[in-house]
């Protein structure tokens, strides 16, 4: 009976070691997967991101324009009061 409480403890010692190698494997399984869903958002986010940048970038562009046509229109009416300004004054 010695030799058999021996082996039996070898044995519960191996399966031990079984049990808890397949545990630290299922862990790093779950690790993975936590991480690969991770990534997966992340990705995500970041092709939102890049979308709204290019609708900003666009919006940004649209502004830039009117606000160009806005300067050009201003420089205009300048242009004209300082016209009408000048010719009141040789006429008067």
């Amino acid at each position: 009976m010695v030799g058999d409480s021996g082996l039996s403890r070898k044995t519960k010692d191996e399966a031990d070691g079984v049990v808890k190698k397949k545990e630290k494997e299922l862990q790093e399984k779950e690790k993975v997967e936590v991480s690969e869903t991770l990534i997966k958002d992340l990705m995500s986010e970041v092709e939102a991101l890049k979308a709204e940048l290019d609708k900003v970038k666009g919006l940004n562009i649209e502004l830039e324009s009117k606000n160009k046509k806005l300067g050009d229109d201003l420089a205009a009416v300048e242009a004209k009061i300082l016209a009408v300004g000048t010719s009141g004054k040789c006429s008067g």
